[in-house]
């Protein structure tokens, strides 16, 4: 379920909050005590990393102190810089959190986020934000970057094979980092842009697709295809093998 915690929950949030005493603290934007949210304490950098994908769990920690509430703590992910996009907030696979109210010093929020690496798109950096009732008043953790490696999804997305015709057979591989791709024909294997005889294999190329029937084809991040070329000549018999390379230290 994804967390987004609008307007009118923070709203009800800090209403529930001004309506208990103990976690109410009189502040002034000019001088002390002042309105405002701080980061204390983050514990984000030793989670920056490789991940496997399905199998890494990103542990992330931060905590605020404010007035004259305690604040509420959202987490955000920003995908990786060839990807663009902007911050947008995410659902933690486990989240605890820790309030203490004062009336002496401000109050302190400690949330600690699990994040279990699930899909490719996790890869990005990662911070924590901290906000205070006017909705202005923002405070945020440092960024951390993390990279999720594996192969997501392998399947075959076209293929022409008409017996004593030539043929071709397309295999789409999602995968971080980029993977290699061989097909074995008849006990023969063929890498990506080799031969052998008549069947030869095509360059892995990123993946692109349409939106719009007539819109423009767009690349899809960490999907490439690839095509094996057959002869006419006899029924072949062939699958497709993949390998990644390059994990470095995956967690």
């Amino acid at each position: 379920m994804r967390f987004v915690l609008t307007l009118a929950a923070l709203h009800l949030y800090y209403g529930s909050l001004k309506a208990d005493p103990s976690c109410y603290q009189e502040c002034k934007s000019d001088r002390a005590p002042l309105c405002g949210v701080w980061l204390e304490k983050e514990e984000n950098g030793i989670a920056a990393g490789t991940y496997q994908l399905n199998t890494g769990v990103v542990n992330l920690t931060c905590e605020f102190s404010s007035r004259p509430v305690p604040a509420a703590i959202t987490w955000q992910h920003r995908p990786s810089d060839e990807l663009g996009g902007n911050w947008n907030e995410f659902a933690c696979s486990n989240l605890v959190s820790n309030k203490k109210c004062s009336q002496e010093v401000e109050h302190r929020v400690t949330t600690q986020c699990d994040l279990r690496t699930t899909s490719l798109y996790m890869s990005g950096k990662y911070r924590c934000q901290g906000q205070v009732p006017d909705n202005t008043k923002k405070a945020y953790s440092s960024e951390i970057i993390v990279n999720v490696v594996g192969i997501e999804k392998v399947q075959v997305s076209d293929n022409l094979l008409a017996y004593g015709q030539p043929g071709f057979v397309e295999v789409e591989v999602c995968a971080n980092p980029r993977p290699e791709v061989a097909f074995i024909v008849n006990g023969d294997l063929i890498k990506t842009e080799q031969s052998l005889g008549k069947a030869a294999v095509s360059a892995l190329r990123p993946l692109k697709v349409r939106s719009k029937v007539d819109g423009p084809a767009r690349p899809v991040a960490y999907c490439h295809s690839v095509r094996l070329f057959l002869p006419e000549e006899r029924r072949e018999h062939c699958h497709y093998i993949y390998t990644l390379k390059d994990f470095r230290n995956p967690r």
